[in-house]
């Protein structure tokens, strides 16, 4: 078949006509519609066959057990025809150059495409595209934004700060701190002593005594009886 031959159901016929020989070969109707439908590269995961960011899977799919590695690298360069104008399901070719075909339908997964067109499920999937791209540029902007906003802090904190003079010594700071430490001292000790003394600004409470006044310890005035007048 010419690669310049657009590949249209009544150009492939014609062609064949003219350059297959033998006998036509009778398929099915539905045979005949999947292989002239278009086709599409597929990938295989443990969500099922993955077909325009849509997981398909069918029975025969899960019982190849392709889904699972098992140490093992998955089948690739698979194939799959599709309908435009259903997205429900997709014809995978587990074979290549064979006309076999499993029927996969959507996953749960991918359940919000059921009863819509391949172009409405192109369509969401460029909305989305767009939506997650305008979401990391929103994020980047708010990311760039808190950076500014640290660094203008930090800048604004660093102006505000007193000025400290660079020629000072590290021994004069080391000494301004030791004076500093020594004056603190002795005003706690000033207040200390100032405590323990008594106070006598309060005043003398007057005393009442039982059996007399007592002598006070002080030295006996005898000036009347040595000096005293003689009768």
């Amino acid at each position: 078949m010419p690669n310049d031959m657009a590949l249209t159901p009544l150009n492939i016929w014609n062609w064949g006509i003219k350059n297959r020989t033998g006998r036509l070969k009778n398929v099915s109707e539905q045979a005949l519609r999947i292989a002239l439908l278009p086709r599409q590269k597929v990938y295989l995961s443990d969500l099922g066959v993955s077909c325009f960011g849509a997981y398909y899977t069918s029975k025969e799919l899960l019982a190849s057990g392709w889904l699972h590695r098992n140490g093992e690298r998955r089948v690739t360069d698979l194939q799959a025809a599709y309908d435009p104008a259903v997205a429900d399901h997709i014809y995978l070719f587990p074979e290549k150059d064979s006309s076999e075909y499993w029927v996969c339908s959507l996953t749960d997964r991918s359940r919000q495409f059921r009863g819509k067109s391949m172009w409405e499920l192109w369509t969401s999937q460029e909305e989305q595209r767009k939506a997650t791209s305008a979401a990391k540029v929103a994020e980047t902007i708010s990311k760039r934004d808190l950076e500014n906003l640290v660094s203008n802090t930090i800048k604004n904190a660093e102006r505000s700060r007193p000025t400290i003079n660079k020629q000072q010594s590290k021994a004069e700071t080391v000494r301004g701190i030791r004076d500093n430490r020594k004056q603190e001292r002795d005003a706690q000790r000033a207040e200390q002593t100032k405590a323990r003394q008594p106070d006598n600004r309060k005043p003398k409470s007057d005393v009442t005594y039982l059996h007399g006044k007592p002598d006070d310890g002080a030295y006996p005035d005898l000036l009347d009886e040595l000096f005293g007048d003689d009768e």
